[in-house]
């Protein structure tokens, strides 16, 4: 390893050092020559046990997943980054971690590849708490949509099947389209409208409307809210049957009312022919 590549790696190191993040240095026969305690760590081998020895030597289940990454570092001079590797390792026998790995070419003074630079990062726990998310997502009886600051569907997660909601549009012909362009323009406006309110206030913004599902006309309630960086998640829920239980309700206390008011309007009338009655048998006595 060259002056300028031992220098750089250094700087690397008393970088990576202190961070969750592992760092080592490999030469063209994919030997140890540095490791940081972090990635020894997660290898199950002391640093020093590295120094010398090739990845599959060391640690075969782990490098039958990266080999390849590394050989087309070596072979077409490019750099591979973020490449997922999903594996068990000596340090968490029979638990499947998660890890972005970046291989990283470096070159002598002539620009020939010397070695690689790999860096790894442990993204388990984010992965988990993703899929744990989403899992609580996917149990919750509404229509969930990500948006784009300009309207563009992002993402969509589909209501839990009990609800028995599906979107009116399917997701991959909406997925990557704007809102304008899917929803009527009316509706899309207002859309828009409080996706740009809840991105200024930070706020959740609420809206009701109605689209078309056949013969009939459906109810939603939406909330939208700020999740991102110009990004809101959009929660839709078909309250169509609560309305019409509402609409249903009101035409009753409506009729209750007005037979109540007819009830009071025969009492009064009944009443008037009672002192009428009464009035003309007075006179008649008289």
């Amino acid at each position: 390893m060259t002056k300028k590549s031992d220098t750089a790696l250094e700087e690397r190191v008393r970088l990576y050092g202190s961070a969750p993040v592992g760092l080592c240095y490999l030469d063209r026969d994919l030997r140890y020559l540095h490791v940081n305690e972090w990635l020894a760590q997660i290898n199950g081998f002391e640093v020093a046990e590295h120094i010398g020895r090739r990845l599959p030597d060391l640690i075969p289940e782990v490098a039958s997943n990266v080999l390849q990454g590394l050989t087309q570092v070596l072979e077409t001079g490019k750099p591979i980054l973020d490449s997922r590797v999903d594996t068990e390792t000596p340090a968490h026998p029979g638990e499947i971690h998660n890890y972005l790995c970046s291989y990283h070419p470096d070159r002598d003074e002539q620009g020939n590849i010397v070695g690689i630079i790999s860096v790894v990062l442990d993204v388990s726990e984010q992965i988990r708490s993703e899929a744990r998310n989403r899992a609580i997502l996917q149990a919750i009886p509404d229509l969930i949509f990500q948006v784009s600051s300009d309207g563009t569907y992002l993402d969509f997660v589909p209501a839990t099947p009990a609800a028995g909601l599906e979107p009116a549009i399917a997701p991959e012909d909406f997925l990557g389209r704007k809102v304008t362009d899917v929803l009527p323009t009316e509706i899309a406006q207002v859309m828009m409208k409080k996706v740009r309110q809840a991105l200024v206030t930070q706020k959740i913004q609420t809206l009701e409307y109605q689209l078309p599902s056949g013969d009939t006309m459906n109810d939603f309630e939406c909330v939208a809210v700020p999740s991102g960086e110009g990004e809101v998640t959009w929660i839709a829920r078909d309250v169509t049957e609560r309305k019409q239980a509402e609409e249903r309700s009101r035409k009753l206390e409506l009729r209750i009312q007005t037979e109540e008011e007819r009830r009071r309007l025969d009492a009064r009338i009944q009443e008037a022919q009672k002192m009428e009655s009464l009035g003309l048998l007075a006179g008649g006595i008289a």
